[in-house]
């Protein structure tokens, strides 16, 4: 399995940060992406890419991976949160 850390350089757009983050993974050639939580604008624009979300990843990024591969990490096909969840909150910085 290989894996990279994207760092989300949308992370401070005023909008449409999850589309950009989106579209900077599906241009990489992404097959699953797995994070915490997942918006609705991000959650269509990588479903419509054809990439998978998995969610309610947290700790190191190997943690994540080790759950991952047992199988204790869920695919999801709508979002997890609400839209703007994350700003004003510092998350992802």
């Amino acid at each position: 399995m290989q894996f990279e850390a994207i760092p989300n350089t949308a992370s401070d757009a005023t909008g449409g940060a999850g589309i950009q983050a989106a579209q900077t993974i599906a241009n990489k050639g992404v097959k699953v992406v797995i994070t915490g939580d997942v918006g609705p604008n991000a959650s269509g624009a990588l479903s419509a890419a054809g990439i998978a979300i998995v969610t309610g990843a947290f700790g190191t990024v190997k943690e994540v991976v080790d759950k991952f591969k047992r199988g204790e990490l869920q695919r999801t096909g709508v979002p997890t949160v609400s839209r703007h969840f994350g700003i004003g909150r510092g998350l992802g910085r």
